[in-house]
């Protein structure tokens, strides 16, 4: 869209898009962007992702929160009340969309209760699953109780690739789940997670699923395990290389065209600068993470911060993650760089140990797709 006045409220949102013929399947987009900026402006928590377990019915060899029963160490789940308490809480401080996650959210016992819980204050749901669980009963509760998304993680394109990602050859039966839901017009999306352990089948997985129409986005990055995981992070990630590829067929079949860049021509990523504070991303600015044994985070991302809302307050806590964010350091290499916003995450940087000192090896990464023509950037920064 061209530059104009910022609107002020939804309708002269809706009329500018009606004006630059905007289309409608990309409304909720912009909707969200201008609700996430008043909610950024007024210190408001409109958005929040829910880890109702670290239980999960697959054993990804680079899943980030899975636990087993032993791993817990005696800890408890929260209870369906503590959950309540904790959503009624959150959307009087103006949460409007949660995110259902774990390990695996379909599993926790009280999924329904809470998932109805959620939608009786009006709140948008979005589920985040491996769709193993996604079967006719669940997709019958869905149409009955739509959410507004529900993303599937695709580990591999077929059972011998799954089973060497996640320890089961559950591909045929996740195929079949997001096909049914897909034909029972649930709003259904699928993301691919580029890992090491995929090998090189993620070329032949991005053209299945685009073969069967299937929406999909690929992450961008994984995230470190936790330390109570017992995995580690430094063996699972994929290469830029495969990443480059995957990228590239997606492009490609999406008619995009690609502009690759000498290496050479490009600039350095910057070496030193200034101290700055403040994340640049909506982290606890208008969006918190609440893991399952109750603790707030900016996000998943960011261990260092957390609070405890059933002790403290829902708004007690929200006003101390904010604060917090808004003081963190970041790289001081970060400001001005010509790469910033792609590879400005903190969490990131925080692989590194600090906030402060800038993840070389993912400015590198970011630099070479640059170059396969992935990301741009302004030459003149």
């Amino acid at each position: 869209m061209a530059e104009q006045k910022e609107p002020t409220n939804l309708i002269e949102l809706l009329q500018q898009l009606k004006e630059h013929n905007i289309p409608e399947e990309k409304y909720k987009s912009h909707i969200d962007r201008f609700l996430h900026n008043k909610a950024i402006k007024n210190v408001v928590p409109y958005s929040g992702t829910l880890e109702l377990t670290p239980y999960c019915n697959l054993d990804c060899k680079m899943c980030y929160v899975h636990l087993n029963k032993e791993q817990l160490n005696g800890a408890k789940l929260l209870t369906v009340e503590e959950w309540k308490s904790l959503i009624k809480q959150a959307h009087d401080a103006g949460m409007r969309t949660a995110t259902l996650t774990g390990g695996e959210c379909l599993l926790h016992p009280d999924f329904d209760e809470i998932y109805l819980y959620l939608q009786s204050f009006g709140i948008e749901v979005s589920i985040k699953t491996n769709g193993t669980l996604l079967n006719a009963k669940r997709i019958a509760f869905f149409q009955e109780h739509p959410p507004v998304s529900i993303e599937v993680t695709l580990y591999g394109s077929c059972n011998e690739v799954y089973e060497a990602v996640t320890g089961s050859p559950q591909f045929d039966t996740v195929w079949k789940n997001i096909a049914q839901a897909k034909e029972a017009n649930l709003p259904i999306s699928v993301m691919i997670t580029p890992n090491a352990f995929m090998g090189n089948d993620g070329i032949a997985l991005i053209e299945k699923i685009h073969s069967a129409d299937f929406r999909f986005e690929i992450n961008a990055r994984l995230f470190e395990p936790r330390e109570n995981t017992g995995r580690r992070g430094d063996k699972m990630h994929a290469s830029t290389g495969t990443y480059i590829d995957m990228y590239t067929k997606s492009m490609q079949l999406n008619g995009r065209k690609i502009h690759k860049v000498p290496i050479e021509s490009l600039p350095e990523p910057k070496t030193s600068g200034e101290a700055t504070y403040g994340i640049p991303c909506i982290a606890g600015k208008s969006r918190f993470h609440i893991n399952w044994k109750g603790e707030m985070l900016p996000c998943t991302n960011i261990p260092t911060i957390s609070a405890e809302p059933l002790v403290d307050g829902f708004e007690n806590c929200w006003q101390k993650i904010h604060q917090a964010v808004l003081a963190m350091e970041i790289p001081m290499e970060c400001a001005g760089c010509p790469y910033q916003r792609f590879c400005g995450c903190v969490g990131v940087h925080y692989q590194n140990g600090s906030t402060a000192h800038c993840n070389k090896a993912w400015c590198e990464h970011i630099k070479q797709l640059t170059a396969a023509g992935i990301a741009e950037i302004e030459q003149d920064c």
